[in-house]
C-alpha cells in the first residue's frame, strides 16, 4: 500500500509502531485491573501527543519550504547561466601588463598601465579610461572613453566586452625631435575584453580579472629627427608612429554596489 509523506516521517512511524500495543492493551482491557485502564489512558496521550507534535513539524517544514522558495535560494536551475538581475554599480579598475606595438618601421614591446573608471546599470557599462607606457624608441599617453555590455554569470567568471575611441599622444624627449622632442597625436579604436570574478560580494566589491586590449590608431604619422657629431656630416632618419596594439593585463577592480545582481 502506497504511504503518504506524513506517515513516512519518524516521529509517526514511532507512533505506527506504538499502535498495536495500544490496541492489544485496549482488548485485553474487559480483564485489566485499575492499574491496567491507567496504562492504557497514559498509552493513549503519547500517542496523541507524538501525533500533534508529527503534524507541527510538517507544517513547519513546509513553512521553511516555502520562505526558501520565496527568497530563493531554492535554485530553479544548476550550471552556468547569466543572473537574471545584473543590478547597477560604479567602480574603479587600476591594471598592468605587457603588450606589442606594431608599426610601420617594426614591432616593439611595451610595458603599460592605466585604468578605468566605469558605470554598470543592468547588462551595459560606459566609462573613461587613461593609459600610459614605458619608452621603447616612443611612449604613448591615452585617455578616452568606452561603452559595453556585461555579463553577470552564475558559477562562473564574468564577462564583459567594450569599444571605445581615445586620443593618443606619442611622446620622446629626445632633442634630437627638435625643441620639445617628439609629440604627436592621433584618434585610436579601442576594443577589450574581460573576465573576471567579484571575489568580496558586499556593497563595497573587489574584483580579480584579466582583459585583452585591443587598439587601432586611425591615423599614422612620421617625426624626422636628425642629429651631428663634431666634425661629421649630419645623420637624419624618420621614426613612424600609429599602428596597432595588443596587450594582455592583469586587473584589479574597486566597486559600489547600488542593487547587487543576484
Amino acid at each position: 500500500m502506497l504511504e503518504s509523506p506524513l506517515t513516512q516521517r519518524p516521529l509517526v512511524a514511532s507512533v505506527r509502531k506504538l499502535m498495536p500495543k495500544l490496541m492489544w492493551t485496549n482488548s485485553g482491557i474487559s480483564n485489566a485491573n485499575t492499574s491496567g485502564r491507567a496504562r492504557w489512558a497514559a498509552g493513549m496521550a503519547v500517542g496523541g501527543w507524538l501525533l500533534c507534535m508529527s503534524a507541527t513539524a510538517l507544517a513547519q517544514d513546509n513553512d521553511a519550504y516555502a520562505n526558501e522558495q520565496t527568497r530563493g535560494a531554492v535554485p530553479m536551475w544548476t550550471g552556468y547561466h547569466l543572473k537574471s538581475v545584473p543590478g547597477w554599480s560604479i567602480g574603479l579598475e587600476p591594471y598592468a601588463g605587457l603588450g606589442v606595438l606594431s608599426a610601420g618601421d617594426g614591432s616593439r614591446g611595451h610595458a603599460l598601465a592605466g585604468g578605468i573608471s566605469r558605470l554598470r546599470i543592468s547588462y551595459f557599462e560606459m566609462g573613461a579610461g587613461l593609459e600610459v607606457s614605458d619608452l621603447a624608441l616612443v611612449e604613448w599617453k591615452q585617455i578616452g572613453g568606452f561603452v559595453g555590455v556585461f555579463l553577470p554569470m552564475v558559477n562562473w567568471v564574468d564577462i564583459d566586452a567594450a569599444v571605445g575611441l581615445a586620443q593618443r599622444s606619442y611622446l620622446n624627449g629626445d632633442d634630437r625631435y627638435g625643441l620639445g622632442g617628439l609629440d604627436l597625436k592621433t584618434s585610436t579604436l579601442t576594443f577589450r575584453l574581460g573576465f573576471s570574478d567579484r571575489v568580496i560580494d558586499e556593497r563595497f566589491g573587489l574584483t580579480l580579472g584579466a582583459s585583452l586590449l585591443f587598439d587601432a590608431d586611425l591615423k599614422h604619422k612620421t617625426a624626422t629627427w636628425a642629429y651631428q657629431e663634431p666634425n661629421m656630416l649630419p645623420v637624419v632618419g624618420q621614426t613612424q608612429v600609429g599602428g596597432y596594439t595588443t596587450a594582455l593585463v592583469a586587473t584589479l577592480g574597486f566597486d559600489v554596489a547600488f542593487r547587487r545582481s543576484h
